[in-house]
């Protein structure tokens, strides 16, 4: 369901807004504090059906939280947000698919943010930058077994979500990143990778 205006949780909308600097965009750090946990993935995330399920599912597991995506800079007259409705999520992702494939009739904008109810996580993708960051709000038990089952599953399924060891420059793959992604993923490691 998409909600705007007044439908959305104000509450939700201050604690996204303490979380990500919507004045940046990436490919600058985004986030108002430094975390850990980064995880970069191929955009848009909608577009990767198998990709956001594992996100959905991991959430499930180890937050049992709601799941929203984010259109646009919170408290402007374009935001929107949409809720996954983990009870009835086929025909969630149904009307998210056919309503992203037209910006839901041109009336959502980027940047898109996806997260729970609880902004344990979120995922921040910019309408100009080919790769997205994931990142976790804290560094805790919980967190590195999300983290680390996205990671898992996505190389399993080799589905495109990276993590800051592949992005350094003496790792194996480094130079394979360069060539599909260019000077990004330099400066996607220098920003984010600390």
């Amino acid at each position: 369901m998409l909600l705007r205006g007044q439908s959305i949780d104000f509450k939700i909308i201050e604690k996204l807004c303490q979380f990500v600097s919507f004045e940046k965009d990436l490919p600058d750090y985004v986030f108002s504090s430094k975390h850990r946990g980064i995880r970069f993935f191929e955009r848009p995330i909608l577009a990767y059906e198998e990709m956001l399920l594992e996100i959905l599912s991991s959430n499930k597991r180890h937050y049992d939280s709601s799941v929203f995506i984010s259109f646009g800079i919170p408290k402007s007259d374009e935001h929107a947000i949409f809720l996954i409705d983990y009870e009835k999520l086929e025909l969630s992702l149904s009307v998210l698919r056919s309503g992203f494939n037209t910006f839901f009739e041109g009336t959502v904008r980027y940047p898109l943010l996806i997260s729970n109810m609880n902004i344990n996580w979120v995922a921040f993708e910019s309408a100009y930058e080919e790769l997205g960051v994931l990142v976790v709000e804290k560094e805790d038990q919980q967190a590195n077994e999300f983290i680390n089952e996205l990671t898992l599953s996505s190389r399993l399924a080799e589905l495109p979500i990276f993590d800051c060891e592949q992005f350094k420059s003496d790792s194996s793959s480094y130079q394979d990143f360069c060539g599909v992604y260019g000077d990004l993923v330099k400066i996607l490691g220098k920003n984010y990778c600390f």
